[in-house]
């Protein structure tokens, strides 16, 4: 299977100046960082203005398609590559969403698959006054870090779990930012766990996550889910960027950072808004990344 990415930087100044790195994985015509209205939108494959990449991954070919992609370098040169393979014949696009990993020893110039570290399944959703809903558990949007000061977790992946049903597609309000880790990424990786929610999201009996993002800033308050990730690894510490929804949609792009491996984070600063986006035409911005450049981030 192949994807297409491409690049646009964007710059604005937060409590830390940081380069935020916009990688919209233009995957089929679906998948935007900044989405407007649907009259913006290409038919089929979409190959927009600025250099691509095609890349074929040897040994995995998901019928739906590949999509979010996330790369990272080890200290040997080795690329490792997340990514969601959709699967199934649900519409629109396919109900089962996993997260599959694939390997490079040549720079990236050929990618092989490797495992694959988060399933998605079939379940039953459970609500408190005792109803139950059939679907299935989805695993999306995957970032991977390399992060070495720490041993026997240098590698952590989070991905973007939640709940989806034909009726009612996807259901964020039933989900969280999940959690993995190893010393190798082609071994054993860690139990999943429920690392982040928002307030009361997800509701009982599912709200277990370890830390409530919307209690680090007065500016999350209003937050009902957080997904599409970009993490980092510098200094010693973690910074992630995360796609902050409302009630009403995606919203912004804020800025957190952990400086003890990911045990606690606190909150740096918003880095996009809506009005940011308007500026471009668009509606909002999403999908974002974090790079270092000669120094930069």
């Amino acid at each position: 299977m192949s994807l297409v990415t491409r690049g646009r930087w964007s710059i604005r100044k937060t409590s830390l100046l940081l380069l935020l790195f916009l990688v919209p994985a233009v995957l089929l015509g679906l998948h935007w960082v900044a989405r407007g209205s649907q009259r913006k939108l290409l038919k089929g494959v979409s190959v927009v203005d600025g250099p691509y990449t095609w890349i074929h991954i040897v040994g995995d070919s998901p019928r739906n398609g590949i999509f979010d992609p996330s790369l990272e370098y080890d200290e040997h040169g080795v690329g490792w590559l997340v990514y969601s393979a959709v699967e199934g014949p649900g519409k629109p696009v396919g109900e089962y969403v996993s997260t599959r990993l694939a390997r490079s020893t040549d720079h990236g110039a050929t990618w092989t698959f490797v495992k694959e570290v988060n399933r998605a399944f079939e379940a039953t959703l459970d609500f408190v006054d005792g109803r139950k809903l059939r679907g299935v558990w989805r695993y999306e949007v995957p970032a991977l870090v390399y992060d070495p000061g720490d041993p026997g977790k240098e590698w952590k992946l989070f991905t973007h779990r939640y709940f989806w049903t034909q009726e009612n597609d996807r259901m964020f309000a039933y989900g969280w930012v999940s959690y993995r880790s190893a010393h190798d990424p082609a071994g054993e990786w860690s139990g999943e766990i429920p690392l982040f929610g928002a307030g009361k999201f997800p509701p009982a009996p599912y709200h277990q996550t370890r830390i409530d993002l919307n209690a680090l800033n007065p500016a999350l308050r209003d937050t009902v889910a957080y997904s599409e990730f970009g993490v980092l690894a510098a200094d010693g510490a973690l910074y992630m960027s995360l796609g902050a929804a409302r009630r009403s949609g995606p919203d912004t792009i804020v800025l957190i950072v952990s400086h003890d491996h990911g045990a606690t984070w606190n909150f740096l600063g918003t880095l996009l808004t809506r009005r940011d986006a308007r500026e471009f035409g668009f509606d909002f911005f999403d999908g974002s990344s974090l790079a270092e450049d000669r120094g930069r981030f």
